[in-house]
């Protein structure tokens, strides 16, 4: 299957920023190899259930774009990697993984939720422990005040419909 571009952009983005900009040490020691130390971020997405169509072409989009983020950087420069959690689409079960991405593999960001409700029942957790949440699909209204935290790069749902008619009259008629 080929991963849209955007999604692989996106993703480049979300690893730049972590990255660059997050200045938490993650959970990986340096090694005696003098190899550079790896920053692990988290991803939470739907891998099983109703979203895993959703869910399973995001992780392949987001190991390939890993994949050449860490086949492109600069020496010195430390790997990215992602734990992935399961949500099921679920806001029960996507607080559960979003607290273990926070508290047992101590990730500075995480890309995800697919669903609104998995979102805004993990914003509060992202918020209290300062986690960066980037989700490229929640389009729920409420989440553009969730939180300072809290990102997403989408429109919302009320404002979706008038981005479409304008798309449609300014770039297809």
């Amino acid at each position: 299957m080929r991963v849209p571009k955007w999604m692989s952009v996106l993703l480049a983005v979300a690893c730049g920023a972590v990255v660059s900009s997050c200045g938490r040490e993650t959970n990986t020691a340096p090694n005696t190899s003098g190899a550079a130390r790896e920053v692990t971020f988290g991803c939470l997405t739907s891998l099983t259930g109703e979203g895993a169509t959703y869910g399973l072409a995001t992780r392949r989009g987001v190991d390939l774009a890993l994949e050449e983020i860490n086949r492109k950087r600069p020496p010195g420069k430390p790997r990215v990697a992602v734990v992935y959690e399961d949500d099921r689409l679920d806001a029960t079960v996507g607080r559960t993984a979003f607290q273990k991405l926070v508290s047992v593999n101590h990730v500075p960001a995480v890309l995800g939720a697919f669903g609104s409700s998995v979102t805004l029942a993990i914003a509060p957790i992202a918020e209290q422990n300062k986690i960066v949440l980037f989700s490229a699909s929640s389009t729920a209204d409420e989440i553009r005040s969730a939180g300072k935290y809290v990102f997403r790069n989408v429109p919302t749902n009320s404002t979706q419909g008038a981005t479409a008619a304008q798309f449609v009259r300014d770039r297809l008629h």
